[in-house]
């Protein structure tokens, strides 16, 4: 379903002068990943948002994103993703843009991210003609911002916590979805069969949990649907 609206499920959507759609499946998958992400215990979850270059391949994207989820063994090392296709009809051209959640106590800045997927990135950077290197949005683009006045949310943007415990700032959740939700916009949709458009993405698989691995305080009734089992009361 398309909608076009500035919230999904009390969550706020991207909004700029462009006035996107959004593709709702999409948008119920990020919830997904978000919950999943901020129920596992010992994982604080952190997000960061960020696209592939120009004319990057399908196998180049899943070969890149296998490697560094590979990189990523054990729960304190999760690495989960999500990416969406889309074409640049006026240079003809496929995109990826792409988000990843990962460890905050492992990960404790935009900078350390950008750095560990830089590095991965450089083993498919070698295979491009191009050599171009993946680009981090580091600035709200639906806002002009003063530089200097705005020094630290400028840094900032982009690297949010999804979780409820003590490393999360207050919104950061809302912020996080807000950008992720530019996955789900239905503009630049690639055109496989003429006259019909659809959104193509993945993710990471989410396995299922056991009860001993949600983390203290969080819901088990919102937790149920990642169980393995329902949990005795």
């Amino acid at each position: 379903m398309v909608i076009k609206e500035e919230y999904y499920k009390n969550l706020p959507l991207l909004q700029s002068k462009k006035n996107y759609s959004f593709d709702t499946e999409v948008l119920d998958r990020i919830i997904d990943m978000f919950d999943y992400a901020d129920a596992i215990k010992g994982f604080s979850p952190v997000f960061m948002r960020f696209d592939f270059p120009e004319n990057t391949s399908i196998e180049s994207v899943k070969r890149f994103l296998k490697y560094v989820k590979d990189e990523h063994t054990g729960k304190d090392r999760l690495f989960l993703y999500m990416y969406t296709e889309e074409f640049e009809e006026k240079e003809k051209y496929t995109h990826y843009h792409a988000f990843c959640v990962v460890n905050h106590r492992e990960y404790s800045s935009a900078k350390a991210i950008e750095n560990m997927l830089t590095h991965m990135w450089r083993h498919e950077q070698k295979k491009r003609e191009d050599g171009k290197s993946l680009f981090f949005t580091r600035r709200d683009p639906t806002k002009r911002w003063n530089k200097t006045k705005d020094q630290n949310q400028f840094k900032r943007f982009n690297f949010y916590s999804l979780s409820t415990d003590v490393q999360a700032e207050p919104g950061d959740r809302e912020l996080a979805f807000t950008a992720a939700s530019y996955l789900a916009k239905t503009s630049q949709l690639p055109e496989k069969i003429p006259g019909q458009k659809k959104r193509h993405w993945n993710s990471s698989a989410l396995k299922k949990l056991s009860p001993e691995e949600i983390r203290p305080g969080y819901d088990l009734q919102k937790a149920e649907r990642f169980l393995k089992a329902t949990p005795t009361p």
